[in-house]
């Protein structure tokens, strides 16, 4: 199973992409809301890839990368 992580406070935005990427085969969706959740997930669970927002609560996206 390939994770991929999405870093966005806009969940309700985004849910039809991230339901799109959820229905591929072997692909599980994680959320964050901000970079700090964001950073700590990626401590515990490596994901294939991240997607974020270039605009977070705490933090500007690019900042993040």
């Amino acid at each position: 199973m390939h994770r991929i992580l999405i870093v966005s406070p806009h969940r309700r935005r985004l849910a039809e992409f991230a339901q799109s990427l959820a229905e591929l085969p072997d692909i599980q969706v994680a959320w964050a809301e901000d970079g700090r959740a964001a950073i700590a997930d990626v401590m515990k669970h490596p994901p294939l890839a991240v997607i974020i927002d270039d605009y977070l609560p705490d933090m500007p996206g690019l900042d993040l990368v």
